[in-house]
């Protein structure tokens, strides 16, 4: 019998092997390697020499230095990755002072050259020059440093007045990391919810920089939006630019991906229809309409997981702009069919309290007797109004109905005020029960399971 195990083919264990190196690098511990936090020229010799091991440990020297082979990796994504990795460790060991002044560098190449043009002597002619230049960038990075510890905190405390202050200064702050992981002031609003400020902050940028606005994952405010599950700031977003839509971070995942990921239904579905109004046009106009649909696959867990967390609206809102995902397998039926509502049968019913038909009913059965006695009364004034045209005829027309429909009304009203007050005394008995039903579903499992059943 032939062995059924088949091994991966060559590329599918190379791309595992990479992601295996990439993760193992990225749990490095960088306080093992670099004791020092570069913060001038006295201790710039040993953190370059501690941050080369650390780089040669995994091959990465090659990222910040021409003059040594990169490492071989299976395609661009994985090189970001590695970009990022090694200007994370950089940030990670430099003084706050000396990070204002590279974090909006977009490689570790230019992080590690801008470093080194201030600190190595073999660039810069002398040591006065060295220090000069170094003292006007330390100068600059700390302002830098203080400008964004303040537009953070007015940020996250929602002191828009601050915040626009700072921008009529530096026009340029709207689009820089204002943090160590490279988020600008538009992801910050985003993660926190300040939908408020994310209008504003949005209507400062230019058409065509949200794209480039990307933190060291990657990530664009649409990503941050999916993460929190923030559907207003997505629908902002995506109203300045669709574009942001199809963006992948490091980890090659678009918003759609990142919001099905955190299980953010409501935010799923909105990006769900955006990028199906997105590829509308390719639709119409390519023969293969798989190749331009959303992700069938994911629009099916999608679909399952609303109809499981019992978000029926969600669900039949899904299927109605995406018949396909509920067509493409069994399982959404098979998902119906164990978590749909059962209902109370008639047993259930007899003994489960119900509160608020008991308080309708008293309710409106004293509206109906009131109501009787004024339909009576409108009925007689009625009657008189028409007397003085006919005084017989209408003198007779009212005695007929007060002797005919009077002992009617009088009986209806009585039989109605009864059953009022036979409500009003059983009520408290009602209330009594109650409360023990409320009491018995926390111990008697029968009554926990009809309560249950009540509230889905």
């Amino acid at each position: 019998m032939a062995d059924s195990s088949i091994p991966p083919p060559p590329h599918a264990l190379a791309q595992i092997q990479e992601d295996l190196k990439y993760l193992y690098a990225s749990n490095t511990n960088i306080s093992n390697f670099v004791s020092v936090k570069l913060s001038s020229a006295s201790n710039y010799h040993l953190w370059e020499k501690q941050m080369f091991c650390l780089m040669e440990t995994y091959n990465l020297h090659g990222i910040v230095d021409a003059t040594v082979s990169c490492p071989r990796t299976l395609n661009t994504e994985m090189e970001k990755q590695y970009n990022s990795l090694v200007k994370g460790w950089i940030f990670g060991s430099i003084s706050e002072e000396l990070l204002g002044t590279v974090v909006d560098l977009g490689s570790a190449k230019e992080v590690w050259e801008k470093l080194k043009s201030f600190y190595d002597p073999t660039m810069i002619s002398s040591q006065q020059d060295i220090e000069l230049k170094v003292e006007d960038l330390m100068r600059e990075g700390k302002n830098k440093a203080t400008r964004n510890k303040e537009l953070l905190k007015a940020i996250v405390q929602g002191r828009w007045r601050e915040v626009e202050s700072t921008l009529k200064e530096d026009k340029a702050a709207a689009t820089e990391a204002i943090n160590s992981d490279g988020n600008t002031m538009l992801h910050i609003a985003v993660g926190i919810g300040r939908n408020f400020l994310v209008n504003e902050i949005l209507s400062l940028i230019k058409p065509g920089q949200l794209p480039k606005m990307v933190n060291l994952d990657g990530s664009t405010a649409l990503h941050i939006a999916a993460i929190v599950g923030n559907t207003e700031a997505a629908t902002l977003l995506i109203e300045n630019d669709r574009r942001l839509l199809e963006i992948q971070d490091h980890e090659g995942d678009t918003p759609l991906d990142k919001a099905y990921q955190n299980m953010h239904l409501d935010t799923i579905d909105f990006l769900l229809k955006a990028v199906y109004d997105n590829i509308k046009p390719k639709k119409q106009s390519s023969t293969l309409e798989d190749s331009v649909s959303p992700g069938v696959e994911l629009g099916v867990n999608l679909l399952l997981n609303a109809v499981s967390a019992k978000k029926y609206d969600l669900a039949a809102e899904l299927v109605k702009s995406f018949p396909e995902f509920a067509v493409e397998n069994d399982d959404v039926l098979l998902a119906i069919a164990k978590t749909f509502p059962m209902g109370l049968d008639y047993w259930d019913t007899l003994i489960y309290p119900s509160m608020g038909d008991i308080c309708e009913s008293t309710i409106k059965r004293a509206k109906d007797s009131f109501k009787i006695l004024v339909d009576y009364y409108e009925g007689m004034m009625s009657l008189m109004e028409d007397i003085p045209d006919d005084v017989i005829i209408g003198t007779i027309r009212l005695l007929l109905y007060f002797t005919l429909k009077g002992p009617l009304a009088v009986l209806a009203w009585i039989y109605f005020m009864i059953r009022l007050l036979i409500s009003m005394l059983y009520f408290p008995f009602i209330m009594f029960y109650f409360l023990f039903w409320k009491v018995a579903t926390r111990v008697v499992l029968p009554i926990k399971h009809i309560e249950k059943k009540m509230k889905e």
